[in-house]
């Protein structure tokens, strides 16, 4: 089984999104890739505008209606969140994944009292799951009364097995029932005055005793005969000879469907060269040539401005004037001619034809929908993602050629302004130029890295994982067993409403029975957060978002909801996403930290890591900034201001206010340098070329002292370029 489906329940693959404004597209999130570990707390750390919120809004798909997501995926339960419409989204959204948000009145209907809002999810769940189950035992059902017709149990053995279940659980409930009947009747006949009365309250009693008692009984014996079927040498090794003959079905399926997407990538893609090469190779020449068009532009510019100058004097000729415009002209439509040749060299040197790849990939999907082991007890499947994944990554190969064809109209009249021959570039122009963020052959990789792992995903994690049907076999039948028992699961008033009293009581609420009945608004601030964390959980969810939990909240409170939150994530086994803009909140919560600016992640590791062996200046800022008890020198305030995601700096983006900037810093954006296996930075200031650079001072004695008292937690590192620790040296 893969790393994905043992630890990882959540996992975000390079995430674009922007937001289309009558002053432009703002670039919010610019390709982040993140994973949420089970039972872990993931802290997005950054100033506001960071992207961090957008990123949580897309996980639980409630981002504004002008979103743009440019690309992408978010990986859950074998689903990508993207692709989720509105009605699929609400089998997850607070069930599954729910979220706590900065202020809690936005979570709280003010008209109505506190406990019905924590009882309604409950019932709301409770009927997603009713219908899920159902849909999944019908499945199990359909399959299994059609193929045991031909074994010695039969069919009909295997239907009466289920209904027994099912009459278990029917005779149960009804003893439960009977059950509450009996202390109303002892109160009864404590208070009974005659003889008469109270023997016959006494009958009554023991006859109720006596069908409460033959009910549990009946149950006992339907369960058993449930129990015994399964678990009959009989049942189970034809059920074992059942799980066998359809598992080699699967896999047999799996190696066809491995070798269609082995034969769609030979035969639609080029892969036996560098054809980005060759690309970057062609938009070299092309640059080359626009130098020389504008040179020679130039030259002719000046010359036509010196005759211009002359138009007052004798010197002045127009036959002159109207030799160089010939002659300017000529050498641009010259220039532009060839320009406009290699640009579609560009286009030629990629033989891909998008329509007959959608087709190919279309008859992909529908043996992808055959491709199910139809008796699995999981629920997640990657491969399921493939195909629509893959879809995208064809339409968007195809937008990107038309963004390059639409770039070209105003290329010339750009580098117009760029090389300095027009006044500065307007805003709207620079704008516009910033847009095109992956060019086509990008596209084109992606689609082809993406056949590849999911050609090596095919075969390492499903075709060669070892299947042993004696050991399935006990899942499989608690499995059926557990989707027949919430098929017809129904949640009662008084169940819900003992579970939203307890909830309350976990989450610090005094006095539940009381506060059950009353309003949002007869609570402070604190409480109502308390609130909406019980009702966040009121679902069982599996992945807990807070957004900002505490920020509204008095500082005396927010220690006590952080407490809170991580004693709900032990309890409850949550894997927790933390959204804040200050690291100072997470230094005791969280396991990871994503450090987010301008759209991007610049830096991710444990906390440890981020804590004790920090390496981008953004994240040396932001510890500088963050007070604490010990530190004695002055703190530091990060200088300036973030960027405009109107128009997103070329290349890092946290660069104008960088002290320790260089000149690539404002060229390129700088890729991920690995610090260790866990921790690793996008600065250019970790490549090996890059000149030495030291923490602020407040930073360094901080890490210092901290770990003078707990030098347990100093992180292991592969790379000691400006490594805090490594300037520690044996203190």
């Amino acid at each position: 089984m893969s790393e994905l489906k043992k630890e990882v329940v959540l996992e975000c693959k390079d995430l674009r999104i922007s937001f289309s404004t009558l002053s432009g597209t703002v670039k919010a999130v610019r390709g982040i890739s993140f994973n949420l570990e089970k039972g872990k707390t993931l802290a997005i750390v950054g100033e506001s505008g960071s992207g961090k919120s957008v990123t949580s809004r897309a996980i639980l798909g409630i981002l504004a209606n002008n979103k743009i997501v440019e690309g992408g995926q978010i990986l859950y339960d074998g689903k990508d969140l993207l692709q989720l419409n509105e009605e699929q989204f609400t089998s997850i959204r607070g069930s599954k994944i729910s979220m706590i948000f900065q202020d809690p009145l936005s979570s709280l209907n003010p008209i109505m009292k506190v406990g019905k809002q924590l009882t309604e999810p409950m019932f709301l769940k409770a009927k997603t799951t009713r219908k899920e189950a159902k849909r999944t035992f019908k499945k199990y059902f359909s399959n299994l009364k059609s193929t045991l017709v031909n074994y010695e149990i039969g069919a009909e053995s295997f239907i009466n097995a289920l209904n027994s279940l099912k009459t278990a659980k029917n005779l149960k409930a009804k003893a439960e029932n009977l059950e509450k009947k009996l202390p109303k009747l002892k109160a009864a006949i404590e208070k009974a005055k005659d003889d008469e009365t109270k023997a016959k309250l006494n009958e009554n009693y023991a006859l109720l005793e006596g069908n409460i008692q033959a009910l549990k009984e009946d149950g006992k014996l339907a369960y058993d005969f449930t129990q015994e079927y399964f678990a009959s040498e009989n049942t189970k090794a034809a059920f074992i000879d059942l799980l066998q003959q359809a598992h080699a079905l699967y896999i047999e399926k799996l190696h066809l469907l491995r070798q269609s997407i082995i034969d769609f990538k030979e035969e639609i893609f080029i892969t036996s060269f560098d054809y980005k090469a060759k690309i970057k190779e062609i938009y070299a020449e092309i640059e080359h040539l626009i130098d020389e068009r504008l040179a020679k532009d130039k030259e002719y510019h000046d010359q036509i401005t010196a005759v211009l100058a002359k138009k007052d004097t004798e010197e002045f000729s127009k036959e002159e004037l109207s030799n160089l415009r010939i002659a300017k002209k000529a050498i641009d439509e010259e220039y532009i001619n060839k320009i406009n040749r290699l640009r579609a060299q560009t286009l030629e040197v990629i033989d891909f034809d998008p329509k007959v790849a959608l087709t190919k990939i279309k008859e992909i999907q529908k043996q992808i929908s055959e491709c199910d082991f139809q008796y699995s007890v999981e629920n997640e499947d990657i491969v399921s993602v493939f195909g629509t994944s893959f879809k995208k990554y064809i339409l968007d190969y195809i937008q990107a050629i038309e963004l390059n064809d639409e770039n070209v109209k105003f290329l010339d009249s750009f580098n117009d302004y760029n090389k300095g021959i027009k006044n500065e570039v307007p805003a709207k122009l620079r704008a516009k130029r910033r847009e095109i963020i992956v060019p086509f052959y990008e596209f084109y990789e992606r689609m082809v890295n993406s056949l590849t792992s999911i050609i090596n995903y095919i075969q390492t994690e499903l075709i060669d994982v070892k299947f042993d049907a004696n050991v399935y076999y006990d899942a499989f039948v608690k499995k059926l067993q557990s989707e027949m028992k919430l098929a017809s699961t129904r949640v009662k008033q008084s169940e819900a409403k003992a579970r939203a009293l307890e909830l309350l009581k976990e989450v610090g609420i005094p006095e539940p029975e009381r506060r059950y009945y009353q309003y949002p608004f007869e609570f402070s601030g604190g409480m109502r957060q308390r609130i909406v964390i019980a009702i966040a959980l009121s679902s069982n969810p599996e992945i807990l978002i807070c957004d900002e939990p505490t920020t509204a909240l008095d500082v005396t409170i927010q220690a006590q909801i952080l407490e809170l939150i991580n004693k709900m994530k032990v309890e409850h086994n949550l894997s927790i996403i933390f959204i804040t803009h200050d690291l100072g909140v997470v230094a005791n919560m969280a396991d990871d930290i994503a450090v987010m600016y301008a759209g991007k992640i610049v830096e991710k590791g444990t906390v440890y890591d981020i804590f004790y062996d920090p390496r981008h200046p953004y994240t040396w800022a932001l510890l500088g900034s963050m007070p604490d008890l010990d530190t004695k020198d002055k703190l530091e305030a990060i200088p300036g201001t973030p960027p405009n995601m109107l128009l997103p700096p070329k290349g890092d983006a946290f660069a104008a206010r960088n002290k320790y900037a260089m000149k690539i810093d404002y060229k390129a954006q700088p890729p991920f340098f690995k610090v260790s296996d866990t921790h690793s930075a996008a600065t250019w200031l970790l490549h090996e070329d890059a000149p030495a650079a030291s923490a602020p001072k407040v930073v360094i004695d901080r890490i210092k002292n901290s770990l003078k008292k707990n030098a347990e937690n100093k992180p292991v590192y592969d790379n000691p370029k400006n490594s805090i620790l490594e300037e520690r040296g044996d203190e």
